[in-house]
């Protein structure tokens, strides 16, 4: 993976948290497929037969994450509105598309596709407790 990508996500993404019932990490994964279909393919096959995606466009994404820790004001809360925003407009400035993946049910994986101006994917992958 580029340099170029890895360290500044590798930063962005260090303590930032998904939660749900539940918190977990982000984590980074290349991708090695040429196109969003493959991807999807390639997800879905981590998972059980007759498993569905669920597509969500990248902006309404973090925007649902966003204002909801906006909503508290708690010190922590408004924390990681500012790394989720930090991230996105990384996302915003260095990729050409994106797109945020789940699938699964109750430990819900949680996908964002990244596409980089050089034809490459990287994938940010989390997990939801959803019960």
């Amino acid at each position: 993976m580029d340099e170029n990508v890895k360290s500044p996500l590798t930063t962005l993404i260090s303590d930032l948290y998904f939660i749900s019932e539940s918190e977990y990490p982000f984590t980074i994964e290349e991708l090695y497929e040429k196109d969003f279909s493959q991807i999807e393919k390639n997800i879905l096959s981590r998972y059980e037969p007759h498993s569905k995606l669920i597509r969500i466009e990248t902006l309404d994404f973090f925007n649902r994450i966003i204002n909801n820790f906006e909503a508290s004001e708690d010190e922590l809360s408004q924390s990681f509105a500012k790394k989720y925003k930090e991230l996105y407009q990384f996302i915003i400035q260095a990729c050409t598309s994106s797109l945020v993946l789940k699938c699964g049910k109750i430990e819900v994986g949680v996908f964002i596709v990244l596409e980089f101006k050089n034809g490459k994917f990287t994938l940010l992958k989390t997990i939801s407790i959803e019960t």
